[in-house]
C-alpha cells in the first residue's frame, strides 16, 4: 500500500495533509 493522490474531497477515505490535497492509500503496483 502507498500514498497515491486523490482529488476526491468527498471520499470518506481521503485522509487531508493539506486543504485541496488528500493522500489516500491505494493499491498500487511497485514499479509504478
Amino acid at each position: 500500500m502507498r500514498a497515491k493522490l486523490e482529488d476526491d474531497p468527498g471520499d470518506p477515505r481521503l485522509l487531508i495533509n493539506e486543504p485541496g490535497i488528500g493522500y489516500r492509500l491505494v493499491d498500487v503496483p511497485a514499479a509504478e
